[in-house]
C-alpha cells in the first residue's frame, strides 16, 4: 500500500483486525479467491472502486468506457454475485451524484456509476441489501482532489460546493438510516447550478420559481433585450465582444480580460472548456 494508504489501516487496526489483499475487483477469479479467504458469514461489503477519464464524446472511443467500466460495472456486480448467498447487512455503493445532476465530459463516468444505481435497485427487488450513494464533491480527498484544479474549479462554477468529509460521513449515517436503495448526499449552489442550463430541465422545474436567478433564460433575454435597444451595429458588436470576453473569462477562470485576439485554443481551452463555453 501507498504511505498514504498504510497509515490509514494502521488507524482502523487500533479499532479492529485488519487483513488486506491486493485485487482487481473486476477479476472474477481473482475475487472470489479473496472472498474465499474470510470467515463466513461475511456481514458487509462496501464497494469504493473508481475510475475517472473524462473527454467529449466525440473523443471517445469504446476502450475508455471499458477502463471505467471495468472497477465499478464489473466489480459492482462480481462482489454482488458471488455473495448473494451470504446474510449480508450492507452493501453499499460509492456512486455519483453526477448521475442525478449530469456533467461534461462525463459519459462514461456517469454511465458506470448508473449502472451501480440500477444494481441497488436490482438487489433491493430481490430482497437483498443494498445502497447506492450519490456522492458530491468532497473537499481536499476523493475523486475531487484526483481530478486536477482545472475540472474542480469548473464543477464549483457549475455550482458544486465542496463537504468537509465530517459532513459527508454523517450524511452517510442519515442516508443508512433511510434504509432507501439510492441516496444522493451532495452540497449545491442552486441558483448557480440552475443558471448552468441553456433551457431548464423538468427535473429541476420545482426549485425554479423558489430560487434567485434560476435560469440562464433570464440572462440571456437580458442580453438580447440590451441588444435590441442598441441602434447601431458597432455599439451591438461592442456589447457582445464583452460579453463573450466575460464568458470566456469565467470558463478559464481567468484573472485578467480575455485578449479578444487570441484564439481560444491558444488561451488555454480545451475541448471540454470550449463545450461549456
Amino acid at each position: 500500500p501507498s504511505p498514504e494508504a498504510q497509515a490509514a489501516i494502521d488507524a482502523l487496526r487500533a479499532r479492529a483486525t485488519v487483513t488486506v489483499h491486493a485485487c482487481d475487483v473486476a477479476d472474477r477469479v481473482a475475487l472470489q479467491a479473496v472472498l474465499a479467504t474470510i470467515p463466513e458469514p461475511l456481514r458487509g461489503i462496501i464497494h469504493a472502486a473508481g475510475t475517472f477519464d473524462d473527454r467529449t464524446v466525440r473523443e471517445h472511443a469504446w476502450s475508455r468506457f471499458a477502463s471505467v467500466f471495468a472497477s465499478k460495472v464489473d466489480g459492482a456486480w462480481h462482489l454482488h454475485d458471488l455473495t448473494r448467498h451470504q446474510p449480508l447487512d450492507l452493501f453499499l455503493l460509492m456512486s455519483s451524484a453526477s448521475t442525478m445532476l449530469g456533467g461534461s465530459g462525463m459519459a462514461n463516468y456517469i454511465a458506470a456509476n448508473a449502472a451501480l444505481d440500477a444494481l441497488a435497485h436490482h438487489r433491493r427487488a430481490q430482497g437483498l441489501p443494498a445502497t447506492s450513494i450519490n456522492w458530491g464533491l468532497w473537499d481536499g480527498v476523493g475523486m475531487a482532489a484526483a481530478v486536477g484544479d482545472d475540472r474542480g474549479r469548473q464543477w464549483r462554477q457549475q455550482g458544486l460546493i465542496p463537504m468537509d468529509p465530517q459532513l459527508a460521513l454523517d450524511g452517510l449515517d442519515a442516508a443508512l438510516a433511510t434504509d432507501l436503495p439510492q441516496v444522493g448526499i451532495f452540497a449545491l449552489d442552486w441558483p448557480r447550478f440552475l443558471s448552468s442550463f441553456p433551457s431548464l430541465p423538468p427535473e429541476f422545474a420545482a426549485f425554479a420559481d423558489s430560487l434567485p436567478a434560476a435560469s440562464t433564460a433570464a440572462a440571456a433575454a437580458s442580453l438580447r433585450d440590451q441588444l435590441d435597444a442598441l441602434t447601431s451595429a458597432e455599439d451591438r458588436h461592442a456589447l457582445l465582444l464583452a460579453h463573450i470576453r466575460a464568458e470566456a473569462g469565467r470558463v478559464l477562470g481567468a484573472t485578467r480580460p480575455v485578449d479578444p485576439d487570441r484564439g481560444f485554443f491558444e488561451l488555454g481551452m480545451d475541448s471540454l472548456t470550449s463545450m461549456e463555453l
